[in-house]
């Protein structure tokens, strides 16, 4: 009877928390479908996992491998500081495989957001993992991201360095949608060199690759040919390669490319009947590039009138944009927060039902001891045996009420957090609003005013500060909110009323501005 209870509840304590057995397979599947091009049954596989079934390890893949398909399928990704997590969780596993590729990912985003500095150390730190690691596709992503910053940063030879050990990688793995990614880095550094027959080399040597490639796949490739052929003068061939992407899948940067031919030919109608098709089939990113492109045409025609009317709208479609993503990285937040603590909560069943297993082991060590025994030597070392797992019990007991307090506790930070900044924003746009009143001015503000104004203009034009982060150096406090000014399209008599200075402390203040600009061309 006593073996059968002590069976019962070891199988109880050991079942207590599922393996996942079949999400886990699914989450391998995932991570072949991505090695081999196809995210968009990725994407359909994630969504059928259930994540309540994951443990921690499980959880975490399963995060990594949605970001991967989100970039694969140019959708929306979170913020470098939720995949931060993720980095971290792997470093703090010794997993340098995944380590390594969330890294990678997470210097995207960072690229994305313009912090190019930031997602070069990514990429280098997993650069330094690969000499332990013996996967072709994780050093081909790393190669090409860095392929990507070297040429952003203008550093022709070492990107060109680079995209050699990309196309290597790629060649390696028989992977002609990435021999092909490597051929476009090469004829772009090339093009940049000033090497035109190298260039032609490498966009030739895309072409017998293309019908090799899946076809959701297939269109940017297309798109990408037809681009350096219309930067060479090429205007037909442009066409016949634009034409072809469009027919493979509607993208943005094909219809860009048809449409500029058609426009530069006097076409606007039959442009615009482009542009307005696309941006009807378009995500926000995607209507994004359409209407930067569509903007940038009309001003390079004289058209200042409909070229203004663009940039207003591609303005409205950044700050919805930015919106959209913030949304979707507070989900995430909150979906990562209630997984910690359902995780946090099947630790606790776990621990409850393993004290009970020992209780019950020891108890049956006790009986065993008093039956065959009953020297009183032994029921003392036993009971003394089973104080110290009393005591170790205890600890594990009060270790669990740590935990309870630490998740109250983060939960209560966050709900801080969320509370002060809407807060601040709507104090800062009160303060907005106050100065666009007849006769406001800053005279009864404090530090923390300037800083809440900021706060709420970020909201309303975050390329403004992308702009001051990215091409400013030294700013204080006061120079930003003399650029806010300034973006806001007031006069100078009204910023000097603003502000409460003369004319001449304005010039002086926008001559220091000018004087902080990094490679001013103005």
């Amino acid at each position: 009877m006593l073996l059968m209870l002590l069976t019962a509840a070891m199988a109880i304590a050991l079942t207590g928390c599922g393996d996942g057995g079949e999400a886990k397979r699914r989450l391998d599947m995932v991570d072949t479908l991505l090695r081999t091009d196809r995210p968009q049954e990725a994407r359909e596989l994630i969504d059928s996992i259930n994540p309540d079934e994951l443990d921690n390890d499980g959880y975490e893949k399963l995060r990594l491998l949605d970001i991967q398909t989100s970039y694969k399928l140019y959708q929306p990704v979170p913020s470098d500081s939720s995949i931060s997590a993720n980095v971290a969780y792997w470093k703090n596993r010794g997993n340098l495989e995944l380590e390594c590729l969330s890294l990678c990912y997470r210097g995207m985003t960072r690229y994305s957001d313009g912090r190019h500095d930031d997602a070069t150390a990514d990429f280098k730190t997993a650069e330094s993992l690969l000499g332990k690691i013996d996967d072709d596709y994780l050093k081909n992503r790393v190669y090409g991201s860095l392929t990507m910053v070297n040429y952003a940063a203008e550093n022709y030879p070492k990107a060109l360095e680079y995209a050699r050990k990309e196309y290597e990688t790629a060649g390696r793995m028989a992977n002609n949608n990435q021999k092909a990614h490597a051929y476009n880095h090469l004829s772009c550094i090339y093009f940049k060199m000033g090497v035109g027959d190298s260039v032609m080399q490498y966009i030739k040597a895309v072409i017998p690759l293309l019908d090799d490639i899946p076809a959701d796949l297939r269109a940017p490739h297309l798109s990408n040919v037809g681009l350096y052929y219309l930067n060479l003068g090429d205007t037909i061939k442009a066409l016949e390669f634009g034409w072809r992407s469009r027919g493979v899948r509607p993208i943005a940067s094909s219809a860009n490319l048809l449409a500029r031919v058609y426009f530069n030919r006097g076409e606007i109608d039959k442009a615009d009947s482009i542009w307005d098709e696309a941006a009807s089939q378009s995500s926000l990113a995607e209507l994004i590039s359409l209407t930067r492109t569509r903007a940038n045409e009309y001003y390079g025609r004289g058209m200042y009138r409909e070229a203004g009317e663009y940039n207003m709208q591609l303005d409205r479609l950044k700050d919805s944009l930015y919106r959209q993503n913030d949304a979707i990285r507070l989900q995430q937040l909150q979906l990562d927060y209630d997984h910690r603590e359902r995780m946090d909560r099947s630790k606790n069943v776990s621990l409850s039902l393993v004290i009970l297993t020992i209780v019950l082991i020891l108890s049956a060590i006790l009986v065993i001891y008093v039956l065959r025994k009953r020297y009183t030597r032994r029921i003392y070392d036993a009971a003394r045996t089973i104080d110290e797992f009393q005591k170790q019990i205890d600890s594990l007991e009060a270790l669990k009420h740590s935990y309870d307090r630490e998740i109250t506790s983060l939960r209560r930070k966050m709900e801080d957090e969320v509370r002060r900044q809407n807060d601040t924003i709507a104090r800062g746009k009160q303060l907005y609003e106050s100065l666009t009143d007849e006769g406001a001015n800053t005279a009864s503000w404090h530090k923390n005013d300037f800083g809440d104004f900021l706060s709420y203009y970020r909201v309303i034009n975050p390329r403004l500060f992308e702009d001051m982060e990215q091409n400013y150096r030294g700013l204080s406090t006061g120079n930003r909110f003399l650029l806010t000014l300034l973006d806001m399209g007031l006069d100078n008599p009204t910023i000097e009323r603003i502000l409460g200075i003369s004319s001449v402390s304005l010039r002086s203040a926008r001559s220091r501005l000018k004087s902080k600009r990094i490679n001013d061309i103005g």
